[in-house]
C-alpha cells in the first residue's frame, strides 16, 4: 500500500493510501482503530473499498485529521472523480472543525488549497499520469 501524509499548514493532516489489496487489510483495520472506527464498521469499510473506483475518508477531529483511502480505479476519469469526492470530505470535515460556512466563498478557497495542496501526491499515486 501507498501512504503519503500531507501536513495543511498546520491545520489539518490528510493521509492518503492507495495501491493497497488483501494483504494490506491489517494495515488498514489499524489505521481505521485508530481513527475510532468499530470492528463492524471496520469490516463495513474493508468490503467497500475492495472493490475499483471507490473511496472512503475517515476524520478524527480531535486529531485534526483525515485519511483517504482510495481503491484501484478503472480510468483516470474515475480516479479524478473519486479523489475530488473524498478531499470533498476532507474540506467538510476541515468546515465542521473551523465553524466555516459550507457552501462559502471561504470554503470554495479551502478545497481550492486542499487539491493544489494534494497535488504533488495525487501525481506521484495516480496510477493513470504516467508517473509509475
Amino acid at each position: 500500500m501507498i501512504q503519503d501524509y500531507k501536513d495543511i499548514d498546520g491545520y489539518w493532516g490528510v493521509l492518503f493510501c492507495y495501491g493497497y489489496d488483501e494483504r494490506d487489510s491489517e494495515d488498514i483495520e489499524a489505521i481505521l482503530d485508530n481513527f475510532g472506527l468499530s470492528a463492524h464498521k471496520v469490516a463495513e469499510a474493508l468490503n467497500i473499498l475492495r472493490n475499483p473506483n471507490t473511496g472512503m475518508t475517515v476524520t478524527q477531529p480531535r486529531l485534526r485529521m483525515s485519511v483517504v483511502f482510495i481503491s484501484m480505479a478503472t480510468s483516470r476519469g474515475q480516479w479524478v472523480d473519486t479523489i475530488m469526492h473524498e478531499l470533498d470530505h476532507v474540506q467538510a470535515s476541515m468546515c465542521d472543525y473551523y465553524n466555516i460556512e459550507k457552501g462559502s466563498e471561504e470554503a470554495a478557497y479551502l478545497q481550492g488549497y486542499l487539491a493544489r495542496q494534494a497535488t504533488p501526491i495525487i501525481e506521484e499515486i495516480c496510477p493513470f499520469c504516467g508517473r509509475r
